[in-house]
């Protein structure tokens, strides 16, 4: 395993009422079942805007505009099994119809008071915990 950080982006998409959009995760060997943010990994040459655009398209068919910088989380693995991650998060409004990709299994849109209902991976409660302003 590469033991540089790695960057991501995730992605804050939220309804006129408020609720965010989560993704159940599946085929995958880290966190397999948990829900997460939309998004995915940086590649090298790549904005985190274009990263963030085309993993959101990629993961769920929307198209995203007004991509806003929230916060980061820094990952820092427990254990030497779990990769290191650098996550960067943007508010952004999607256009379109939720489409999932192979790498979900479900999706939800859900508001502060359902929060607790859903295991998010990689410190995604926490973040959305301050979106909301918990």
């Amino acid at each position: 395993m590469n033991k540089n950080p790695r960057v991501a982006v995730r992605a804050i998409i939220s309804d006129n009422s408020g609720r965010v959009l989560i993704l159940q995760r599946t085929n995958t060997i880290y966190s397999s079942g948990f829900w997460e943010l939309p998004g995915g990994k940086v590649e090298y040459g790549e904005t985190l805007e274009i990263a963030l655009e085309q993993e959101v398209h990629e993961e769920t068919g929307l198209e995203i505009t007004d991509i806003r910088y929230f916060t980061y989380l820094d990952g820092i693995p427990e254990n030497n099994k779990l990769p290191h991650f650098v996550t960067m998060i943007f508010t952004c409004i999607a256009r379109g119809k939720v489409c999932l990709s192979e790498e979900s299994s479900d999706f939800q849109w859900i508001g502060n008071k359902e929060l607790d209902r859903f295991e998010l991976a990689f410190k995604n409660g926490e973040v959305l915990k301050m979106f909301w302003n918990m």
